[in-house]
C-alpha cells in the first residue's frame, strides 16, 4: 500500500504535469497553420473516391 506522502507526491507530478501539458496544447494551436479544408479538398481530383462526401452539386 502506498503511504500518504508517496500519493500526495503523485498528485502533485500529475498536477505539474497536467499543467506543463495544458501550455504545450494551447502553444499548439496557436502556432497551427489554418486551412481552407473546403477549397483544398474541391481542388483535390484524386480526393474523390466513389464513396466520397465530395461528389455533392457543390463540390462540382
Amino acid at each position: 500500500m502506498l503511504s500518504k506522502s508517496k500519493i500526495l507526491k503523485t498528485r502533485r507530478l500529475l498536477l505539474q504535469l497536467q499543467i506543463a501539458l495544458s501550455g504545450k496544447m494551447q502553444q499548439l494551436w496557436q502556432d497551427a497553420p489554418v486551412f481552407d479544408w473546403e477549397q483544398i479538398a474541391a481542388s483535390l481530383k484524386f480526393y474523390r473516391g466513389p464513396n466520397s462526401t465530395l461528389n455533392g452539386p457543390e463540390y462540382q
